[in-house]
């Protein structure tokens, strides 16, 4: 019933079919708000409660279910679902009782539809401007100094006070807020992050990295753990973090990266994260002052690309540790590698269900069950990802690069695997 990318390219449906929003409460107002300020005409407001039914809000009239399906058989309708957290109760509600209706967004198919069609002819100049302000340009204020204090905070202090935590440390989108939960859960010290050594040429302050370094290599005994993924499926779960509302990394929409739909944009992220140009319309080059954030930076700079050139930037480089020095079991997807004062355990995400007895193990829990947590599919863009997924097109280029061409992909992936992953993704494979 819900598919958020067709609205991306039917934008134009906002303002020629009649629009109802499901959910007349909080969220509901907000976007009603958002809808008139973009000069599209709300013909209703639906909810499943009883008490509210014939009231309005700012004259707008909400209905009953029962008089939404009478509209949806007389006309082709707009239903728009304004919030999340009861999004799958109004999706079960609206097929329980047989809605036709061929255009359901949630509040990610509307604000994806919204970013990638600023130079629609329906959206004023004053408009636009008013959400570029609005909408896109947030949280980018930061200086690079302030993750600095952030890693120090959540890093270091815990170091220099002896808690001894586990350090959950690893490029992300690969099951590491997962990890961190599960050992949340059973009350084991944990710190979890995506960056703590960072390239001295991308952020300019050398003085705390080297405090940071040294901190690390005096500790008595230090554990990490680590994941790896498929590539490929790590890219796309990161690609929807950089342009979910939800996420720091929105502040892709206004460097230039997101354009025309979601495959382009989708293959600018490769541009910038891969040793690769797939630019449609724009040149990779200028990406270079696009970098907003670590990933990126590694991504563009290394011939290994975002994903394994980052543990050769945050372990190799930093801390001496070559995780391709493991002896690593994939048929069992884990493996312990000890370098200095570092115990290491890298597990495989495709196994990390089967792992729980050795991330028992290796933390001093006994009996531990993994606590889900931070899956694609739970978030607002659940059905945009997953549509997505089914319609992506990947560069035959980079599906060669990642499983034919990569010494990281052979050490953790035996033959079988590799090749279940190339065969998966050549079936979507594009010529560029």
């Amino acid at each position: 019933m819900i598919r958020d990318l067709d609205l991306v390219k039917n934008f134009d449906n906002l303002y020629k079919k009649p629009v109802f929003l499901y959910g007349a409460g909080f969220y509901g107002e907000k976007i009603l708000k958002i809808l008139c300020e973009m000069d599209i005409s709300v013909k209703g407001f639906v909810d499943s409660n009883q008490n509210v039914i014939g009231e309005k809000i700012q004259d707008i009239m909400i209905y009953s279910l029962e008089k939404l399906i009478e509209f949806s058989l007389n006309e082709d309708i707009v239903i728009i679902l304004t919030t999340v957290k009861y999004r799958e109760e109004m999706i079960n509600i609206l097929e329980r009782n047989r809605v036709e209706c061929e255009c359901v967004y949630t509040i990610f198919g509307l604000f994806s539809s919204i970013y990638f069609n600023m130079n629609s002819k329906y959206l004023s100049k004053e408009t636009k401007e008013k959400f570029r302000e609005k909408l896109l340009i947030w949280k980018y204020n930061k200086k690079v100094e302030t993750y600095f204090m952030q890693a120090y905070l959540e890093i270091i202090n815990p170091l220099i006070e002896e808690k001894n935590p586990i350090i959950v440390y690893q490029p992300g989108k690969v099951g590491s807020k997962t990890l961190e939960a599960t050992l949340k859960f059973y009350q084991t010290p944990v710190v979890r992050c995506h960056g703590i050594l960072f390239s001295s040429e991308y952020d300019g302050v050398v003085g705390l990295k080297q405090n940071i370094t040294n901190l690390l290599k005096t500790r008595n005994k230090i554990k990490m753990i680590t994941l790896v993924r498929d590539p490929i499926a790590k890219d796309i779960g990161h690609f929807f973090q950089k342009i979910s509302e939800e996420e720091s990394d929105v502040g892709w929409y206004v460097k230039g990266i997101m354009e025309e739909d979601f495959q382009t944009s989708f293959l600018n992220y490769l541009s910038i994260v891969t040793p690769f140009d797939f630019t449609v319309n724009q040149n990779k080059k200028r990406f270079e002052k696009c970098m907003i954030c670590h990933i990126d930076y590694i991504g563009y700079k290394s011939r290994k690309g975002a994903f394994w050139g980052w543990y050769e930037e945050e372990m190799k480089n930093n801390l001496g540790i070559d995780i391709l020095q493991c002896n690593f079991d994939k048929e069992n997807g884990y493996g312990i590698l000890e370098c200095g004062n570092v115990e290491l355990l890298i597990l495989k995400l495709e196994k990390i269900n089967n792992l729980q007895n050795i991330l028992g193990e290796f933390v001093g829990v006994n009996g531990l069950e993994l606590v889900s947590t931070n899956q694609a599919m739970e978030k607002s863009y659940k059905y945009a990802y997953k549509q997505f997924c089914d319609e992506v097109r990947i560069p035959r280029r980079y599906i060669e690069f990642c499983y034919k061409e990569n010494e990281y992909i052979e050490h953790f992936y035996n033959e079988t695997e590799r090749q279940e992953f190339y065969e998966k993704w050549m079936k979507k494979s594009i010529e560029i």
